[in-house]
């Protein structure tokens, strides 16, 4: 059954009226976080006390065939041209990680101890949600929360038909953010005609690979003065990208001490002086929030993964931008800049739907 786009918007404006939906209690550091596992997800299970994280030297975690082995090595991030990411939260991975030795397969050791079941969950408190990964490893599932596509782990309430990825999942209900620590945010639906701060895109309209469009925001409610798209707040405080060799910098208006007019490196247009943007102090180069390949819609899915399908002689790969250009070899549809599978050998590329064959829906649950 495929996802129903409208549930998300109907539990969210029933909890938001309920007196007696569940609090998270917990503090959280004000955004932007440096380290989503670290900063979002540990204070969850710090908060559980039947959670108790250990530094285990190998382990076997239901989401891998292979053993992980335990790793306390720091990750360079300037000099990485690919970020090293989180099968589990779709996050930079950061130290200490566990990885496997056969593949690119890495956890944080907090998301390697996220508990199997969610009780009471503040979005959806009418069922105990479960904690998932896809059987298809090559596919992605549709969040109901942000609407986003994702192949990290999950939570599912399956009578419901109800899924939820892990960012969506553990953001509490009221933050503060850098931009405005005198007041708390909270997370509400956006009128018809807001638009975001950050971005400045619309909260309801057209979604695009370099435009977000979400029912879900944070705002101010005391002063009213702000007003953040939920993709928006989560930004990074930096994010590697190919194109620089530094780690881009999130930064807000007013600029001082910087140009009158800043461009962007990927689109060549100008970035609007009231909006967010990213920067490189040693290059002096700015990039738009969602010109960025890794903070575009696909932001929570991991690429790298290797497929071998019939109908070729060398493995694919999946990719966040395919090439200028390229359009799918079964099915004809056209992947310029969009994900999909590439044979690093030869001009050869499948779309996610041909390349798995079934649609990506199946899920395994976790085995206690």
């Amino acid at each position: 059954m495929a996802p129903n786009q409208q549930e998300p918007r109907d539990l969210l404006l029933r909890n938001n009226s309920a007196s007696n939906q569940p609090d998270h209690g917990l503090d959280f550091k004000p955004l932007p976080w440096t380290d989503m596992s670290a900063d979002l997800i540990r204070p969850f299970l710090e908060k559980m006390g039947d959670v108790e994280i250990q530094l285990t030297n190998q382990i076997n975690h239901f989401s891998h065939e292979h053993q992980l082995i335990l790793s306390v090595a720091e990750v360079d991030k300037d000099n990485n041209e690919e970020e090293m990411l989180c099968d589990a939260c779709i996050e930079p991975i950061s130290t200490p990680y566990y990885t496997c030795s056969q593949c690119n397969f890495l956890l944080h050791l907090n998301c390697a101890n996220i508990p199997a079941k969610m009780k009471a969950h503040h979005d959806h408190p009418e069922h105990q949600l479960s904690l998932r990964k896809l059987e298809n490893k090559y596919g992605y599932f549709y969040c109901n929360f942000c609407f986003l596509n994702c192949n990290g782990f999950f939570f599912e309430c399956e009578p419901c038909n109800y899924r939820i990825d892990l960012h969506c999942a553990f953001l509490p209900r009221t933050i503060t953010h850098q931009i405005h620590d005198q007041h708390v945010l909270n997370r509400n639906i956006a009128p018809m005609e807001c638009l975001c701060d950050a971005c400045g895109n619309k909260f309801f309209g057209d979604a695009s690979e370099k435009k977000i469009s979400g029912l879900v925001r944070y705002s101010c409610d005391d002063c009213f003065k702000l007003s953040l798209h939920y993709q928006c707040a989560i930004m990074p405080h930096t994010v590697a990208h190919r194109w620089d060799k530094h780690c881009l910098t999130l930064m807000y208006p007013p600029f001082g001490d910087h140009p009158d007019e800043f461009y962007c490196e990927i689109c060549g247009e100008e970035i609007n002086p009231k909006h967010w943007l990213y920067h490189c102090k040693e290059c002096d180069q700015s990039f738009h929030l969602y010109c960025i390949p890794r903070l575009r819609k696909d932001r929570f899915m991991k690429f790298g993964k290797t497929l071998q399908v019939s109908d070729h002689q060398h493995p694919l790969t999946s990719i966040r931008e395919c090439r200028n250009g390229s359009s799918c070899n079964r099915c004809s549809t056209k992947l310029s800049g969009g994900k999909g599978f590439e044979c690093g050998k030869c001009k050869f590329f499948l779309c996610y739907k041909c390349a798995c064959d079934v649609p990506p829906e199946p899920a395994v649950c976790v085995i206690l």
